[in-house]
């Protein structure tokens, strides 16, 4: 049986059936979300939601992939402020606020993701608790990036010599500044009804955060008694994590267009962003196909698409992108899959004129279409893209299937992570091969010829 160093009032036994009530509660909750909001229910769903009683945690958090809430704190809500507690924790995880938060100002960046959550919360029809941090309480405008907000509240910050709320950074005694005078971190304990989801009533954790190394401070006491730590309070910034996460949000936002037929508009901007590219694709494919001239079409290099069927067109050339790309769709990519696709759709967004023919396959060719301007990728029709395989890894058929069909194209681009069978000189394609590795991939299968990319860690 585990140490219980929860408290000293309550027995094992009664903490264990708060936290069972708690998990009843978000039981029901996931469920109200899932016939009300489809996309909020469906990415809860794939993350874990734990109730916990830890000083660390008074109301709740999430690392990015797990939602903790303090059980006080759970009960002491209504029905809709628990829906939209749990939504706000959805949209921190799904926007990867955790990763984001990088060397910034933590009490002022948190405020800043509350702001574009709660932007959205609002949009999704939510109803908002009274006191809550939103754009227009600054004069922000609304539907910015947490980034930006920080931006904007930092300028504040310094002009008025002091930190958003209040807090005094700069001789001011204390003064508010002028505006809504919400505290910097609004912290609610539970016990404290009247000040229950004030401002801000829930702990941002970063990369870097030392919340678990904590240990003592802080300690303060519920209706329950004495609160200290909690061994089911385990949080995590870990990326990989994070990734899935990214990837059921994409996924739910699919499925909503599938069978709804369209996204509401906040949604489809936040699906975009998640799609958006890591990589500078025009640059790095004009330098690596070499192309520098116009859209001229020549007869002396006939288009070998159509060539077995006894037609004979004319190529292009010049800078008109004319790519294969190839997806590893085993089952050790899955979670790499939403980046992959961000990835290619990145590529099609760079060229006004491209010809891309994408290629999945896991230990064998599962699917191939071709792609144009006129027909893009992950745009109209073909805005729902089903990934086929799952299986094993073996990318040579994606070598083969070029050589065998002679396609017309300059380069081809892998996506994999590397955990492939060796490529020897004699698989080479005859035409330049980039392969981008996942960021906890291996190099050691490709090195036989192309050339690699990783993405950043």
């Amino acid at each position: 049986m585990k140490k219980n160093t929860t408290n000293n009032t309550l027995t094992p036994e009664e903490l264990k059936e708060l936290k069972r009530n708690a998990n009843g509660i978000l039981a029901e909750t996931r469920m109200n979300f899932q016939r009300m909001f489809p996309f909020v229910g469906s990415v809860s769903m794939q993350m874990d939601l734990i109730p916990t009683r830890d000083h660390r945690n008074p109301t709740a958090c999430t690392d990015g992939h797990t939602i903790y809430f303090d059980i006080a704190f759970l009960s002491s809500l209504t029905r809709e402020e628990q829906m939209f507690v749990l939504g706000h924790e959805v949209y921190h995880a799904v926007m990867m606020h955790p990763l984001r938060i990088e060397g910034r100002d933590l009490s002022i960046f948190n405020i800043a993701a509350d702001m574009e959550v709660n932007g959205i919360l609002k949009a999704d029809g939510l109803i908002p608790p009274k006191e809550l941090f939103l754009p227009s309480d600054y004069g922000f405008p609304a539907e910015k990036s947490a980034e930006e907000y920080y931006e904007l509240l930092l300028q504040g910050a310094k002009q008025n010599c002091q930190m958003p709320g209040g807090d005094d950074k700069g001789g001011n005694n204390g003064t508010q500044q002028s505006g809504p005078s919400k505290g910097m971190s609004g912290m609610s304990k539970p016990g404290q009804p009247n000040e229950k989801l004030k401002g801000q009533f829930d702990k941002h954790i970063g990369k870097s955060d030392e919340l678990n190394k904590e240990s003592g401070a802080g300690e303060y006491s519920d209706r329950y008694g004495k609160i200290g730590e909690d061994e089911d309070f385990t949080p995590n910034v870990d990326p990989r994590e994070s990734e899935k996460v990214r990837s059921a949000a994409v996924a739910a936002a699919q499925q909503i267009e599938r069978t709804r037929g369209s996204l509401p508009g906040h949604l489809k901007s936040l699906v975009e962003n998640l799609l958006k590219p890591e990589i500078s694709w025009k640059e790095v494919l004009v330098q690596f196909t070499t192309r520098t001239s116009g859209f001229d079409t020549t007869w002396s290099k006939p288009n070998r698409r159509f060539v077995h069927t006894g037609t004979y067109l004319p190529s292009h050339e010049g800078n008109a992108l004319k790519l294969a790309i190839g997806l590893d769709t085993s089952g050790s990519t899955s979670e790499d899959m939403v980046k992959f696709l961000s990835e290619v759709k990145g590529i099609a967004k760079s060229f006004s004129a491209y010809d891309i023919d994408v290629i999945q396959c896991d230990r064998d060719i599962q699917d191939v279409q071709h792609y144009t301007q006129d027909d893009p990728f992950l745009e109209g029709p073909n805005k729902n893209f089903k990934v086929c395989g799952g299986g094993g890894t073996r990318l040579r058929p994606i070598l083969d299937y070029i050589k065998v069909n002679s396609l017309d194209v300059d380069a081809l681009v892998i996506f994999t992570d590397g955990y492939i069978e060796t490529m020897e000189a004699k698989d080479d394609p005859g035409i330049p091969v980039l392969w981008i590795l996942t960021k906890d991939s291996t190099d050691e299968h490709v090195k036989a010829f192309g050339e690699v990319v990783k993405f950043a860690a």
